[in-house]
């Protein structure tokens, strides 16, 4: 099993948000009894926004082509001044592939992106648990 690990393309949105993809497989796991159907379409146009915006940064993990972790992060400026933070939108692995150190992976380059764009901390979520990280 090799994982390769990529910032985003339109291509990838496209495949991680089809109805047999990792987005759908996402929202089934955290969303589906409460939130109704999932629309891979608007969950397209989100996700391709993403990979398109100067303020965002949508690192993907592929095996042989197939995205089976991703993690979404967008750069702003606080509320309090000028500090800028990344906020994680979406960072998901495939539960197949949980354990073994593909998030943390996909994390140490969404750290490298928001040092690149001025952030000074990630703001994120794992579980259910609110995790802060340090950039610089």
């Amino acid at each position: 099993m090799r994982i390769e690990y990529a910032p985003a393309l339109i291509e990838d949105a496209h495949t991680m948000t089809r109805e047999d993809g990792l987005i759908h497989g996402f929202w089934n796991e955290h969303f589906y009894s409460t939130a109704g159907d999932y629309e891979a379409e608007r969950a397209f146009g989100h996700l391709s926004a993403l990979v398109a915006s100067d303020d965002a940064y949508v690192v993907a993990a592929n095996e042989s082509g197939r995205p089976v972790g991703v993690l979404a992060l967008v750069a702003h400026r606080t509320m309090w001044g000028t500090t800028r933070v990344a906020a994680e939108i979406l960072w998901y692995v495939h539960p197949d592939y949980r354990g073994q150190g593909h998030g943390r992976k996909l994390m140490q380059m969404g750290k490298r992106w928001a040092e690149s764009a001025n952030c000074h901390l990630i703001q994120a979520h794992a579980g259910d648990r609110q995790i802060f990280v340090r950039v610089n």
